[in-house]
């Protein structure tokens, strides 16, 4: 099993625990991160890949949320970093926090840029950069205007529930499945995926075999090969596992992880 995500590695420590499996794959950032994810001790976590957004990239990603009044959050491996500058932006933050967990909150810094007359960041390059939106139509929205200066060569731009993502061009769930594919030495045409929104569509068309949730978003479901008889919230995907095993769609290959999205 191999848990593929756009939320930190943080966040998903509680999954791999739940599972039980021991160390999991796990692709984190929507592709940024691939690496071996302890559930119980980040100490033995082993990181395989990474992607970093340029300076560039985050400076225009950046002038981009400050024409529109919204909130950034910048995503290191180990933490993730605000600067809102009104109560707006500051709610909005408070409202992405309490949806991504504790594990996800931000911490309030001064500013996310250089100081005036400064060349020197205050913190690395981020693994993505998310304008925080506070609705869907509204990630929708802002997408669709970052995409006029962040053309697809520049930015890889991804409208979810509530905020808009930006990473590296070629970074999203695929990448990072391909990356822990190859530290494991498996190929994605041995995969099973399932997925349900916007950031999953690179993933679901990569792997040999893919299902959509029957309430995923539309994107999601034109890319998957199958569609889910079952939502979440009816163990949807456990289902179909269960049927794909009793079929022996894995056979002797059973170490071919499953890419579930989170």
């Amino acid at each position: 099993v191999c848990v593929a995500s756009g939320r930190p590695a943080a966040t998903i420590r509680r999954y791999a625990s739940q599972l039980g499996l021991g160390p999991i794959p796990a692709v984190c950032f929507n592709g940024a991160c691939a690496m071996l994810l302890d559930g119980d001790d980040p100490a033995n976590d082993v990181v395989w890949h990474v992607e970093h957004l340029s300076r560039d990239v985050v400076a225009q990603v950046l002038d981009v949320a400050e024409a529109l009044d919204l909130p950034v959050q910048y995503c290191l491996p180990d933490k993730s970093v605000t600067a809102p500058v009104n109560a707006k932006q500051s709610a909005l933050m408070d409202q992405f926090d309490a949806l991504v967990g504790p594990e996800g909150h931000s911490e309030r810094v001064p500013s996310l840029r250089p100081e005036a007359g400064s060349d020197a960041w205050p913190f690395p390059p981020p693994l993505k950069l998310i304008i925080i939106t506070g609705s869907q139509s509204a990630a929708d929205d802002v997408a669709v205007k970052a995409r006029e200066t962040l053309p697809p060569t520049t930015c890889h731009v991804i409208a979810a529930e509530v905020h808009t993502e930006f990473l590296m061009p070629g970074v999203d769930k695929s990448s990072g499945l391909r990356a822990a594919g190859a530290a494991l030495g498996i190929d994605l045409a041995q995969a099973v995926a399932f997925g349900d929104a916007n950031n999953d569509v690179e993933m679901l068309e990569a792997c040999g075999l893919s299902y959509a949730m029957p309430n995923g978003r539309q994107r999601a479901l034109e890319a998957a090969d199958r569609v889910c008889r079952r939502d979440n919230a009816s163990d949807g995907v456990a289902s179909e596992l269960a049927d794909l095993l009793v079929e022996g769609a894995f056979g002797a290959a059973a170490a071919a992880p499953a890419a579930v999205e989170v």
